[in-house]
């Protein structure tokens, strides 16, 4: 059986708790639905249904029991260990724990965050679950993302006025990226 290590950071640490949470009071028989992670961690009706949804994906055998009003699990399921960012030292000593129990992959996933500039938070609408935080200054957005190049694909449909803050090199891949986008439909315009 394949054993995973994720690490975490930011807010990314903040999910992580509440799946284990989740995890936690489904292994205990309490039938949690998203209604009470909402209350229990304040988030949104969409953030706790992305946090059901990511326990599914982390392979959690849970199915919704309309009799209790929650979820259970349908076999025995053990969360992947999680570790902090914060933390190098532990982490370190965590990975080199979960290779020496012969662990199959060891699985880190840090996501990565930007800052981007926009007029509204209506201009960021569209961008749904990348945004996690809105920061204290007019108009500035934290995002976390796990594909870049995903990312900014959406970034481009949202047909509104935004620019990335940070990091650079994030804002270089999406101009070379547009520029290239540009030429190669500029060379097709002179042909037809």
């Amino acid at each position: 059986m394949e054993k995973k290590v994720f690490l975490t950071d930011g807010q990314g640490a903040a999910a992580a708790k509440r799946i284990e949470w989740l995890h936690g009071m489904i292994k205990g028989g309490s039938f949690p639905n998203a209604a009470r992670l909402r209350e229990e961690f304040g988030i949104s009706v969409a953030q706790s249904h992305r946090d059901t949804a990511h326990l599914k994906a982390l392979g959690a055998p849970m199915v919704y029991d309309h009799d209790r009003g929650g979820f259970r699990y349908t076999a025995e399921f053990s969360l992947p260990g999680v570790l902090h960012a914060d933390d190098a030292e532990t982490s370190v000593s965590a990975i080199s724990a979960a290779e020496k129990r012969d662990a199959d992959s060891i699985q880190i996933s840090i996501p990565y965050t930007a800052e981007i500039e926009a007029a509204s938070r209506h201009d960021v609408m569209g961008l749904g679950r990348y945004v996690v935080s809105r920061e204290n200054k007019k108009g500035i957005f934290r995002c976390e993302f796990r594909n870049p190049d995903l990312f900014l694909g959406m970034l481009l449909a949202l047909d509104a006025p935004v620019r990335i803050l940070s990091p650079g090199w994030l804002r270089e891949k999406l101009v070379e990226k547009c520029s290239a986008l540009a030429e190669k439909n500029a060379e097709s315009g002179m042909e037809g």
